[in-house]
Parts: C-alpha cells; structure tokens; sequence
C-alpha cells in the first residue's frame, strides 16, 4: 500500500507544482493585458473623470454668464428704445461726400513723403559710393615674403 502512496505523493505534488505555475501565468497575463489596455487607453487621449468634471462646471458657469448678459443687454435696449433722440444724425450721403476728399489728401501726402524719402536715400548712396574708392587707394600694399 505504500506504493501506491508515493505515487500519489508524487501526484500531488506535481499537481501543486502546476498549479503554482498556473497561477504565476495568470498573473503575468493580466499584467500585459493591464499594461496593453493602458497603452491602448493613452494612445486615444482620452480625458480623466476629474478633467471632465473641471470643463463641465466650466461651460455651465459660462452659460449662465451669457444668459445674465443677455438679459442686460436686453433692458438696456428697452432703456435706449425708449430714451427719445436728442441730436440730429447726418444722412449716410453727406458722409460719402466728405471721405473721398480725405483719402485723397492722405495719399497725395503718403506719395511726396515716398519721394522725399527716396531721393535722400540716392543721395546717402552716392556720398557712400565716392568715398570708397579713395580708402582702397590709401591702403598699402603687403609685402611678399
């Protein structure tokens, strides 16, 4: 009988044996696994719970800001609409008449200002132009050696 005893000894232990080993895989398993879906979950970008929260609070706070300056805006146009006009507004054509003659001052202006600009610039350019030729005749020639 005892015999038969070792061999289930034997039997047992291999059994534990595996069973060990089954256990390590399972964890080293659901490690990659963890670790994949993270990799996963990063590549996509998404956004945590709290982040969520922060933006939610965010855009309601701005809603409820917009409707408050809507209602402002609103009283102070019934306040305007029903204030009565005290001047007189030019007629739109009387503004036409006026801006061409405008423009055209400060163009003739901006024109003579680019000349004058221009032609002082020739001028510096020619003084520049003379001066350089008397310094490369004052320079000394090296001696060979």
């Amino acid at each position: 009988m005892q015999t038969s005893n070792r061999i289930l000894d034997d039997l047992a232990k291999v059994a534990n044996g595996a069973m060990s080993t089954v256990v390590g895989i399972k964890g080293e398993v659901e490690a990659m696994v963890r670790q994949q879906m993270e990799r996963f979950l990063a590549d996509m970008d998404l956004i945590t719970r709290d982040e969520f929260e922060v933006v939610k609070a965010m855009a309601a706070n701005a809603r409820a800001e917009q409707e408050k300056l809507e209602k402002k805006v609103a009283a102070l146009e019934k306040a305007l609409a029903a204030k009565p006009a005290t001047r007189q507004a030019k007629p739109r054509s009387a503004l036409k008449a006026t801006a061409p003659k405008a423009t055209a001052t400060k163009t003739a202006t901006a024109k003579t200002a680019t000349a004058r600009t221009t032609a002082s610039k020739s001028a510096a350019t020619k003084t520049t132009a003379a001066k350089k030729p008397a310094r490369a005749a004052t320079r000394k020639p090296t001696p060979k050696k």
